[in-house]
């Protein structure tokens, strides 16, 4: 089940000081309505999730789930987030770049969530790919973890769908190739000084990003 809604816990991944994330804090998938309401429920509770995040743009089916179902946009309903026609990973970075800058407010509800959950969260969109992968890759290099380690757990999605699975869209976007998502981070640091600049300036209380780290990080 796991593999098919490219489901993983985010925990054990590396940070730059030596600590580690812990396992069963934060978690990232693709959509959910594939599988029954009881199964929903099993898994949410098997989990020990209290808490759904849903990056996706339509009304979805939440039904069975059990815990609170939060519904963020990284882009507001009617807009979108241009895909630079030039099929290239700074392209994608730079898409990436544009979807947590325009859904910033969303960003730093999903990290007050984080923080104050009295269990796991979940953060999911529809493949599990872009949106997800640019937002948990924000929160783990706030909370610490290299960038080697979040381009790592990135690219694990090409690891369980193939390299190409969302055929509508130019090769490089549809892959999930670490590049991409380490000149994201990089190109954050530019503009924002690090990932947990760029949360200060989303909003994000320093006590609220602390108590995200303190939850998140072992050591």
């Amino acid at each position: 089940m796991a593999a098919e809604l490219n489901l993983r816990d985010v925990g054990g991944l590396r940070t730059v000081d030596g600590g580690v994330i812990r396992p069963g804090r934060l978690y990232r998938s693709g959509r959910l309505d594939d599988l029954a309401p009881e199964a929903r429920r099993e898994l949410v509770e098997a989990l020990g999730i209290s808490e759904v995040v849903d990056l996706r743009q339509h009304q979805s089916d939440h039904d069975g789930v059990g815990v609170t179902v939060h519904t963020l946009h990284l882009v507001a309903p009617g807009k979108t987030a241009v895909i630079d026609p030039e099929d290239t990973y700074d392209s994608v970075a730079d898409w990436y770049l544009r979807l947590v800058t325009m859904g910033a407010e969303s960003v730093r509800r999903i990290v007050e969530l984080v923080a104050t959950s009295p269990g796991a969260t979940l953060v999911h969109c529809h493949a599990g790919k872009d949106r997800t992968g640019s937002v948990v890759a924000v929160i783990l290099s706030a909370a610490g973890v290299a960038d080697d380690e979040v381009a790592r757990d990135y690219s694990t999605t090409g690891t369980i769908y193939g390299d190409s699975f969302l055929d509508s869209l130019p090769p490089k976007f549809s892959e999930s190739n670490p590049e991409a998502i380490a000149r994201f981070l990089a190109k954050l640091g530019e503009r924002y000084g690090s990932a947990a600049g760029f949360l200060e300036a989303a909003g994000v209380e320093r006590r609220v990003l602390e108590e995200m780290r303190r939850r998140l990080v072992d050591g």
